[in-house]
């Protein structure tokens, strides 16, 4: 069975994505049985959405792109999902998850010589990697 999503809560966005890339042949499937009327439609928004969203074939990729992002977040996530006072190490923490990040679709260079991370414009296409050398996951 799928697992609930839940957007407040993005420490679990890894298991949700992985079981729901997991179930994508046989949503693929239904979908196709439903559209030969041999299950009838079920007449939800969520349905409707499956049936829009099935139809990218780039959708394997997205999802696959997501989970490497995800997976990238999730150590810092779970490192600060505690009660114990995590605050002074919140701006290193940042820090390094940022470089993590940028390092996958900026200029190498631009990342080393960059004193604040947030300061790097990524709208600036000279800051970026060409299209090649953009690393979304080997998945994807």
């Amino acid at each position: 069975m799928p697992l609930k999503f839940c957007s407040h809560c993005w420490v679990e966005n890894v298991p949700v994505c992985e079981r729901g890339m997991g179930l994508l042949p046989a949503i693929k499937k239904y979908v196709a049985a439903v559209s030969v009327k041999t299950y009838p439609d079920p007449g939800t928004k969520s349905y409707s959405t499956n049936c829009q969203d099935i139809k990218d074939p780039l959708l394997p990729v997205k999802l696959a792109a997501f989970l490497f992002i995800a997976k990238l977040l999730q150590p810092f996530l779970v490192s600060f999902r505690t009660d114990a006072a995590m605050i002074p190490f919140l701006r290193c923490e940042l820090d390094k998850m940022m470089k993590n990040i940028l390092e996958h679709f900026v200029i190498p260079d631009v990342v080393s010589y960059a004193r604040n991370f947030h300061s790097v414009d990524v709208t600036e296409d000279k800051n970026l990697c060409t299209y090649a050398k953009v690393d979304i996951g080997f998945f994807a």
